[in-house]
């Protein structure tokens, strides 16, 4: 399987509004769902092309930029 890298920047505003800016900007809005709390960021939709327009399953290295930490936030995600 190979691992696809996908970087993404947590969402501070919420809502149809402004997911709808963010694609017009080229990125998608994305949530993961698991814990105790659902995560908000987005990514640019470039990063998105080889997971999507493939026939087999990825792993994902997911990079979360928080603004106001220095360290970003690592979560590895397997689609099956």
């Amino acid at each position: 399987m190979e691992t696809i890298e996908i970087i993404g920047y947590k969402r501070a505003n919420l809502g149809k509004k402004e997911s709808k800016k963010l694609r017009e900007e080229g990125n998608v809005p994305c949530v993961v769902y698991g814990g105790k709390d659902q995560i908000h960021f987005h990514a640019p939709m470039i990063l998105f092309r080889d997971l999507v327009y493939t026939p087999g399953a990825n792993f994902v290295n997911l990079t979360l930029k928080v603004r106001k930490r220095c360290n970003p936030s690592r979560y590895s995600i397997s689609s099956s």
